[in-house]
């Protein structure tokens, strides 16, 4: 495949270039009663421009973040009078805010999917890192 900016023929898929890229060490050590183990991966630059894209927010970030708020929400309400009416407060507003979240990634889900269906069918140059469409690039 040839780079339509460059003219070189040295391109790959995005998918490829990204995996080629990218690299994941296990560690395992110890030293008497304890051990442990550590993953890490570094990724080349072609291979980070390479990436596919980004799902958005991930749902456990935003839950995680939510319900800390709605949990001190539900603690500063239920602190008067209401005390049994800030639990169920709190799982009511939990609620809410998991049908929020389901609600922004069923959204999101289509046009994260047009997404990586071109970024599947993208190629990138090795030499100036262009990323096109074979539809733009001359075999």
């Amino acid at each position: 495949m040839e780079c339509p900016k460059c003219h070189s023929h040295n391109a790959h898929l995005c998918s490829m270039a990204h995996e080629q890229g990218t690299t994941t060490t296990v560690t395992y050590g110890g030293a008497g009663r304890g051990s442990f183990d550590s993953t890490s991966q570094t990724t080349t630059a072609l291979g980070k421009r390479a990436a596919p894209p980004k799902s958005g927010m991930p749902v456990r970030v935003a839950f995680t973040a939510i319900t800390g708020f709605l949990f001190l929400s539900a603690l500063i309400a239920g602190h008067g009078d209401s005390g049994a009416y800030g639990g169920v407060a709190f799982l009511f507003l939990l609620f809410a805010a998991a049908a929020y979240l389901l609600y922004r990634k069923v959204k999101s889900l289509p046009q994260y999917n047009l997404e990586r269906e071109r970024w599947e069918k993208s190629w990138i140059c090795a030499a100036c890192g262009n990323i096109f469409a074979p539809e733009t690039a001359a075999e």
